[in-house]
């Protein structure tokens, strides 16, 4: 993990500059580490390094996968699933019930909170 020590407010009066400092510590790193791709953790230094590639900059020699795009993608993908029906969410293996003692301290919590309500 490294970082490119730009500050937001910074990041957005020369864009370019960003770009480029987004590709030569990522094109170090992966060489360094023997990487083979690139995350870029921030959404805002991903948003302006696509800005760069949309504008025609020349991408780096490693390939550097935007956060936002990966989010997005991902879920399109459940999305597309979902409307064939494949895609549902088991809600009943999701959220791991109480056992034991917790399970009575559930109830109990639930008697005081019911309790406390205004009667109708």
């Amino acid at each position: 993990m490294d970082a490119i020590d730009w500050f937001v407010k910074d990041m957005i009066n020369d864009r370019n500059a960003v770009a480029q400092d987004v590709v030569r510590p990522s094109t170090a790193a992966a060489q360094k580490f023997g990487a083979e791709t690139v995350i870029m953790g921030c959404t805002i230094i991903a948003a302006i390094y696509q800005e760069y590639l949309m504008e025609g900059g020349k991408p780096a020699e490693v390939p550097l996968l935007n956060s936002n795009l990966m989010a997005l993608k991902m879920a399109e993908g459940l999305t597309d699933l979902h409307k064939k029906g494949a895609y549902t969410l088991a809600r009943s293996g999701y959220y791991m019930k109480p056992t034991g003692y917790f399970e009575e301290e559930v109830k109990r919590a639930r008697r005081i909170w019911n309790a406390s309500k205004p009667q109708k």
